[in-house]
């Protein structure tokens, strides 16, 4: 199948989820989205995933898992260049 199509519609539908405010939808295409981003090695978007993932897990009140999505998202951000 085509994996980066699969990725790419999954973390798009994170992305509008999250705009419409569902939430618990959001984190779970942003979820399915990320071992994609890894194996296809796209960092810019496995960044991207995660942003989604912490802002989300934010929304939850779930703050340890908000900060370490975003110091993992940092730090990928920093090796990619």
């Amino acid at each position: 199948g085509n994996r980066k199509g699969e990725a790419t519609a999954l973390l798009s539908a994170s992305m509008l989820l999250y705009d419409l405010g569902d939430n618990h939808r959001s984190l779970e295409y942003a979820e399915k989205s990320l071992p994609l981003w890894r194996e296809l090695k796209d960092v810019e978007n496995e960044v991207e995933a995660l942003s989604v993932i912490g802002a989300v897990n934010n929304q939850f009140g779930n703050k340890q898992k908000t900060i370490e999505t975003h110091k993992l998202a940092l730090q990928l951000s920093r090796s990619a260049g």
